[in-house]
C-alpha cells in the first residue's frame, strides 16, 4: 500500500525536487508543508493519517533534513481538498517567512482585521445603504394610491360581487408581492413542493385571500383610513401606518414595503392591530400541512375557493 502510494506521489515530490520519496515519506512534516503550499499548481499531496496519539509534528528534529528545521513552520495544516486561497486584494497580512518555500506564498493567511471590518459594514447597513432601493416617500405614496383605489371599488361597487372581485384582483397584483408572500406563507414546505405543485398553490393561495378580502369588504360602511408615518424597519423594508376610523372602534394598520427584485415596490405584509396577516396565514398552511400532507394542503386550498365561487 506504501509503495502504489508513493508511485501515485512521485511526479509530485519529482518536480519538486524530492528525489527520494521513500525518505521523503519518512519525513512526511516536510513534504506535506512544501505539497500543501504547491497545491494550486501542482495537487494536492496527502499521506496516510497518523495515529490519534501522534503529534501533527514530529517531535524528533534529527528526523528532519536540516532544511526543514531551519525553515519549519510555527504552525502545521494538513493538506486538505477544501482548503481555499484568499485573493490578494482581501488579505491585510502575509507571512513569507513562515513558508517551507520562501518562492510560496502560504495557504492560512490572516484577515482577522478585514473581519472586524465587514462586521462593522454590516452593523452600518440598515442606516447607510439599506434602503438604496425603497424610501421612505416612495412607500408611503404606494398606501396612498393602494388606499384610493380601495375606497373607490368600496364605495361603487358594493352590489356586484363580480366587478368588485375583478377590481381587487387588479389590485392585488399590482400593489402585494403575492410570489414572494406565498413562497414565505409556505415556508419550509415550499422545498418539499414540486414545480407543479408550487405553481398551483401560488394561484390557489392568491384565490383564496382574494375570496376572503373581497367577501370581508363587503361590509364596508363607510371606514376613513388616514396615513400616517412610513420608516425603516430590518434591512429592506419600510412599515407604513394607517389608521382605519370606523363607526364603533379605530383599527391601527400597518404596511410593509418592499422593492422586489426590478419589479416595483409592493407590500409584503399587513398587520392588524400588532397580527400579522402573512404570519396567521402561514401558521394556517402548516397546520393544514401537518395534518394533511402537501397534497392535502392543496386539495383544500381548492376546495375553499371553489366553495367562494359556488362551484361546490
Amino acid at each position: 500500500m506504501t509503495l502504489q502510494l508513493l508511485n501515485v506521489l512521485l511526479p509530485h515530490f519529482v518536480h519538486l525536487g524530492v528525489t527520494d520519496p521513500a525518505a521523503a515519506y519518512r519525513r512526511r512534516t516536510c513534504v506535506i508543508a512544501i505539497s500543501v503550499g504547491n497545491s494550486s499548481k501542482h495537487g494536492i499531496a496527502t499521506f496516510p493519517p497518523r495515529k490519534k496519539t501522534d503529534s501533527l509534528r514530529s517531535s524528533s528534529l534529527e528526523l528532519l533534513p536540516a532544511e526543514c528545521v531551519k525553515k519549519r513552520p510555527q504552525r502545521y495544516q494538513e493538506a486538505n481538498p477544501t482548503m481555499r486561497s484568499f485573493p490578494d486584494f482581501l488579505m491585510l497580512h502575509t507571512r513569507r517567512g513562515n513558508t517551507m518555500d520562501n518562492g510560496v506564498r502560504p495557504r492560512v493567511r490572516r484577515f482577522g482585521a478585514l473581519f472586524a471590518l465587514l462586521v462593522m459594514v454590516v452593523a452600518l447597513a440598515p442606516a447607510s445603504f439599506a434602503f438604496a432601493g425603497t424610501d421612505a416617500p416612495q412607500a408611503k405614496k404606494l398606501i396612498e394610491d393602494l388606499t384610493k383605489q380601495a375606497l373607490a371599488v368600496l364605495k361603487t361597487e358594493k352590489g356586484d360581487l363580480a366587478q368588485r372581485e375583478a377590481k381587487f384582483r387588479t389590485i392585488l397584483t399590482n400593489y402585494f408581492a403575492m410570489q414572494s408572500i406565498s413562497r414565505t406563507v409556505a415556508g419550509k414546505h415550499w422545498q418539499d413542493m414540486s414545480p407543479k405543485q408550487q405553481a398551483e398553490f401560488q394561484k390557489l393561495f392568491s384565490e383564496w385571500v382574494l375570496k376572503t378580502y373581497s367577501r370581508r369588504f363587503g361590509g364596508y360602511k363607510g371606514e376613513a383610513i388616514a396615513v400616517g408615518d412610513a420608516s425603516a424597519v430590518g434591512r429592506d423594508s419600510i412599515l407604513v401606518q394607517t389608521k382605519v376610523t370606523g363607526p364603533s372602534r379605530d383599527n391601527k394598520v400597518e404596511w410593509r414595503v418592499r422593492q422586489e427584485g426590478r419589479e416595483q415596490n409592493k407590500i409584503v405584509d399587513v398587520s392588524v392591530d400588532g397580527v400579522s396577516m402573512l404570519v396567521t396565514q402561514k401558521s394556517e398552511i402548516a397546520s393544514i400541512v401537518k395534518s394533511k400532507g402537501v397534497d392535502g394542503m392543496l386539495d383544500t386550498l381548492r376546495s375553499h375557493v371553489q366553495k367562494a365561487n359556488g362551484t361546490r
